[in-house]
């Protein structure tokens, strides 16, 4: 199915607010389809210096295939491994 999972949004939404509480900067992304996806993920890795921390989270679908682990995106075409 393509449809979003609305707890995952819930989730997210709650981890967000709390992380922003503790001062850390959020870019909260939801329900998101492969380019958004992949424009989020290379904006978050380039904002990552140095001896910072940094926390990706994802929650929602994803898959593990010939040994390596893979995030899904709303809408993807998933057909075989």
């Amino acid at each position: 199915s393509s449809d979003p999972l609305p707890y995952a949004i819930k989730d997210a939404r709650a981890i967000a607010e709390e992380l922003r509480r503790n001062a850390f900067q959020v870019d909260l992304k939801e329900n998101v389809n492969r380019e958004d996806m992949r424009r989020a993920t290379d904006a978050f890795l380039s904002k990552i210096q140095n001896g910072a921390t940094a926390l990706f989270y994802f929650n929602g679908l994803s898959i593990k295939g010939a040994g390596k682990n893979y995030l899904i995106p709303v809408g993807a075409p998933i057909w075989t491994e």
